[in-house]
C-alpha cells in the first residue's frame, strides 16, 4: 500500500510540482528554533565564526563536529556543505548573527555540478526590525544578503530535491562578507 500511495502523490497530486510551496510553508511554521533538522549551523559574531554540522546525513543525527574561526581569510571565504538528496527530500542550513553591524552572505548552490535555484532562503529579522518572516527562491545565479546581524539575526537555507524518482548531489556554498557595499537583495 506505502507504494501505491507514495505513486499516487507523486502523479496525481503532482508532488513534484508542489513540494517547493510546501517546503516553504514548512519552514515559515519551524523558523526561528533550530533543530535536530539543521545539517549544519554557522554562528557568526564580531570576533569568530563557529561552523556546526551532523557528521551524517542521517535525520535526527544528534552528534555534532564544531570548527572555529578566528582569522578573518578563515571566516571571510566560502564555507561549503554538500551531500546526496534522496527523491523528495531537503537539507536544512542556518546562520545565526551576534552582530550590531551589518555583515552579509553569498550563497550559490549546484545540483549535480551545475547551479540551480532549488532551494529556499528566509530571513528572520532582528530585534527592533520588521516583525515578518520572509522567504524566496534561491537564484541559480546565486544569492546575495545584506543586512545580516543588523537586519537579520538569522537567514535559514533548504536545499530539496523535487525529482521523485532520482538521488541527486548538491553542493551549498555560504561565503560570508564583512563588507556589503555592491552586494543587492
Amino acid at each position: 500500500m506505502g507504494t501505491q500511495l507514495y505513486e499516487y502523490l507523486v502523479t496525481e497530486g503532482r508532488l513534484t510540482e508542489t513540494y517547493p510551496a510546501f517546503l516553504k510553508a514548512v519552514l515559515l511554521a519551524a523558523v526561528p528554533e533550530p533543530g535536530p533538522w539543521v545539517q549544519a549551523r554557522i554562528i557568526h559574531s564580531k570576533d569568530d565564526t563557529r561552523v556546526f554540522q551532523r557528521p551524517t546525513p542521517r535525520l535526527g543525527e544528534t552528534e555534532q563536529t564544531a570548527k572555529r574561526f578566528l582569522a578573518e581569510n578563515q571566516r571571510f571565504t566560502e564555507h561549503t556543505f554538500s551531500a546526496s538528496l534522496p527523491p523528495l527530500t531537503s537539507r536544512f542550513f542556518l546562520i545565526q548573527a551576534e552582530l550590531k553591524d551589518a555583515h552579509g552572505v553569498e550563497v550559490k548552490l549546484k545540483i549535480d555540478g551545475a547551479p540551480s535555484d532549488s532551494g529556499l532562503v528566509v530571513t528572520v529579522p532582528a530585534a527592533g526590525k520588521a516583525t515578518k518572516v520572509e522567504a524566496r527562491r534561491l537564484s541559480a545565479e546565486g544569492t546575495a544578503l545584506p543586512g545580516i546581524g543588523r537586519d537579520h539575526r538569522a537567514v535559514w537555507f533548504a536545499v530539496f530535491n523535487a525529482d521523485a524518482e532520482r538521488e541527486t548531489q548538491f553542493q551549498l556554498g555560504l561565503t560570508l562578507r564583512k563588507d556589503v557595499r555592491g552586494m543587492k537583495k
